[in-house]
C-alpha cells in the first residue's frame, strides 16, 4: 500500500467514524426525549384512569 492510498484510507476512517458518532449521539437524545414524553405522560393517564374508575 503505498502513501496516498494509506492517507486516503485514514481520512475514509476518520469521517466515518465523525459521522458514526453523530448519528449515535442523535440516536440517544432521541431516545432521551421519548423517555421524557412517556414520563410527563405518565401522571397524565394515571389521573385519567382514577377518574374513569370514579366515574363506574
Amino acid at each position: 500500500m503505498d502513501y496516498t492510498n494509506f492517507n486516503s484510507l485514514q481520512i475514509l476512517l476518520l469521517c466515518g467514524s465523525a459521522i458514526a458518532l453523530c448519528v449515535w449521539q442523535l440516536r440517544a437524545v432521541q431516545r432521551s426525549r421519548r423517555q421524557q414524553v412517556v414520563v410527563r405522560a405518565a401522571p397524565q393517564l394515571q389521573r385519567r384512569g382514577r377518574t374513569a374508575a370514579r366515574r363506574r
